[in-house]
């Protein structure tokens, strides 16, 4: 139990990190250039739209193979099966596809 709370804690501290990271990003991008935040806000978005997206369909179509659900033989090739479909669905969205 104390390996799953220290995991799900080490968890928290890096996406706060990274969401710190994130708002100091746009805050250096709207102090340089103003004009830019509207479309940047706008790519990001669309961005975490496609990342979303793209999570739920291999959580729908691969109900059965989840990385978390496999034998462990095969948990990089899943792994490697929901990056692609992510990438592809933030690649897709935006382009504008």
């Amino acid at each position: 139990m104390d390996k799953i709370v220290d995991g799900l804690r080490n968890a928290l501290v890096r996406h706060w990190q990274l969401k710190l990271t994130t708002v100091a990003l746009l805050l250096i991008v709207g102090w340089i250039n103003p004009a830019t935040l509207e479309v940047t806000i706008n790519k990001l978005s669309l961005a975490t739209l496609g990342a979303l997206v793209g999570y739920q369909i291999d959580a729908l179509v691969f109900d059965y193979a989840r990385p978390s659900q496999v034998p462990e033989a095969v948990v990089p090739s899943a792994m490697l099966r929901r990056a692609l479909i992510m990438a592809a669905m933030v690649v897709g969205v935006t382009l504008g596809v």
